[in-house]
């Protein structure tokens, strides 16, 4: 077995393992045990459980990052939509991230240094593909802002710690108020023309995050 595909494996097992709500308990031998490799072949690729699940992580996230630097690099939309979309990726990160049993996981464990991780990647990664739209928009006279790089970081740092049910106890009916104050003061802040950020709230889906905590 290539050394490559060996490495998808035990990422893949992990996956499944997470699926079945079964990773929190699980042992790098019962991982090597599910992947029927020994449980050398996962020392030779990882040190510990807990670089298995930052890689699940990064690589669950890969593809999102992928498809969000081919969107800027649309010449058939304008920057307001692509930003309307980012913007869904941060505030519904099911979206971003196909495979649903990460986010699961975060939900369901007790696993506050992975969740801060999960965060801190969704900013780092998220923070330019924004800027390069946000530098679009000033192109188009659509947004003026005067620091697109910090700005970017403020705002998608704003989106994913205030919507975040594991640090602030929030009912899903508050949540359209947040986002529709966020949108005022996007659209002030930044000279967009108005109603430009009212998606964040008029397109907010009922119970969405009430369901994730609930399964």
């Amino acid at each position: 077995m290539k050394k490559q595909n060996k490495r998808d494996l035990i990422l893949d097992t992990m996956q499944s393992l997470m699926s079945q709500n079964l990773a929190s308990t699980a042992t790098v031998s019962d991982i090597a045990k599910h992947a029927g490799i020994a449980k050398g072949g996962i020392y030779y690729y990882f040190s510990s459980k807990d670089e298995i699940l930052d890689a699940v992580l990064e690589r669950s996230y890969s593809q999102a990052i992928e498809k969000s630097w081919s969107l800027i690099q649309s010449k058939g939309l304008d920057a307001l939509s692509k930003v309307k979309q980012i913007f869904q990726m941060c505030v519904y990160p099911d979206i971003a991230l196909h495979q649903k049993e990460m986010l699961t996981y975060l939900h369901l464990q007790d696993d506050l240094i992975l969740h801060h991780k999960f965060l801190a990647l969704t900013i780092r990664e998220f923070t330019p593909i924004l800027t390069e739209i946000i530098q679009q928009g000033e192109q188009e006279k659509s947004l003026h802002c005067e620091f697109p790089e910090q700005t970017s970081e403020i705002i998608v740092s704003t989106l994913v710690f205030l919507l975040d049910h594991t640090l602030f106890s929030c009912k899903d009916s508050e949540i359209p108020k947040k986002l529709h104050a966020l949108a005022i003061m996007l659209e002030r802040s930044m000279n967009a023309p108005e109603g430009s950020f009212d998606f964040l709230f008029s397109d907010f889906e009922p119970n969405y995050f009430s369901s994730q905590v609930n399964g």
